[in-house]
């Protein structure tokens, strides 16, 4: 049960109160964009828009790649790691899987996997 006295939360904090600060945007635009007023643009960033290198927001997701661009080192230990936990993923996949079954992936890996296939790319 939700308290009717509680303040809402801005557009940017999930319910639990973790979030990300908007970049580049003061409490004016946020509030007129929380107010309905978007301006054609939508008010939830996404993970892609972390990997694609357009976040909307300061997130967790956002300074874990800052790190891993900064250190090399970092990077490959990590992308390693993920590869690691992919493979026992698949692992636990029989071979007669359909195409279209889930795989379960962490965001950490999905970001470093993603970076790492896009990165000739850019």
């Amino acid at each position: 049960m939700t308290d009717p006295n509680a303040a809402e939360a801005p557009p940017h904090v999930a319910a639990d109160g973790r979030g990300g600060v908007p970049i580049g945007s003061d409490k004016e635009s946020v509030a007129t964009a929380g107010s309905g007023g978007t301006a054609g643009f939508t008010l939830g960033g996404t993970i892609w828009d972390v990997v694609a290198g357009q976040p909307q927001f300061l997130s967790d997701s956002q300074h874990f790649l800052d790190q891993i661009e900064e250190s090399p080192a970092l990077r490959s230990a990590a992308l390693l790691r993920s590869m690691e936990r992919l493979r026992q993923e698949l692992d636990r996949i029989p071979e007669s899987a359909s195409l279209d079954d889930p795989v379960t992936l962490t965001v950490r890996d999905a970001l470093l996997i993603s970076r790492r296939l896009l990165s000739p790319l850019r």
